[in-house]
């Protein structure tokens, strides 16, 4: 038998969870469609950042939000839009008005699988600030639309994320973190835009990686 697994996150997590060992086991993230908007460039692009998610605790909008104080010094008129729902809200709304961000930071609740798309599409920057995370489709949803991204050094981000090429890490108990990923993207945005792009070509595009994963299954099952 084979045992397929998306990412070493996702491997390592089932393997251990169901004591498997030595079991034949192959690599192949997820594959999505090539995006079917246009792409935006940086000047069509809004000026603002996004996480989109569940609003619960381990997706980490807290540390967000506490460290966007720093972000707004240097880059006075950017936002976050935080675009989800769950159990953390209203708590997340009340840090947002006692920190007095609330003409910074924006929240908006479920939206369309299209409306995803286009958010992705027209944010500077996307982001994952989840403490785990054994694969993190959104990021790849983001790629798909060249947008670097900022995230944790979460399981299933390292094997997604490129530093200097499509994103930049950064470390939710540091203040100044997320300011300076931010400074690196913004500064060569076209160059991580690029990489974005490559990089979802490259592993994530179904149409130019499913023969790939076919042919890897059926070598590991002869």
């Amino acid at each position: 038998s084979l045992f397929v697994a998306n990412s070493n996150g996702t491997k390592e997590g089932i393997f251990k969870y169901y004591n498997l060992n030595n079991k034949n086991n192959i690599l192949l993230p997820n594959l999505i469609k090539s995006s079917k908007l246009s792409y935006f460039s940086k000047a069509d692009r809004k000026y603002q950042i996004l996480i989109l998610g569940n609003l619960i605790e381990l997706k980490g909008h807290k540390y967000l939000i506490q460290q966007f104080v720093n972000v707004i010094e240097v880059f006075p008129n950017l936002k976050l839009l935080i675009v989800g729902n769950g159990m953390e809200k209203s708590a997340l709304e009340k840090q947002v008005k006692d920190l007095n961000l609330e003409n910074d930071i924006l929240f908006k609740d479920k939206v369309s699988h299209a409306e995803v798309n286009q958010l992705f599409a027209e944010s500077l920057v996307h982001i994952s600030a989840s403490s785990h995370e054994a694969f993190g489709f959104v990021n790849i949803e983001a790629l798909r639309e060249g947008t670097p991204i900022i995230c944790t050094r979460n399981e299933g981000a390292v094997e997604i994320i490129k530093k200097n090429i499509n994103g930049e890490f950064f470390d939710r108990e540091e203040n100044f973190s997320l300011t300076n990923a931010l400074e690196r993207i913004l500064k060569n945005w076209e160059s991580y835009s690029k990489g974005a792009l490559n990089s979802f070509e490259e592993k994530y595009d179904l149409d130019k990686n499913i023969d790939q994963h076919a042919s890897l299954i059926l070598e590991n099952c002869s």
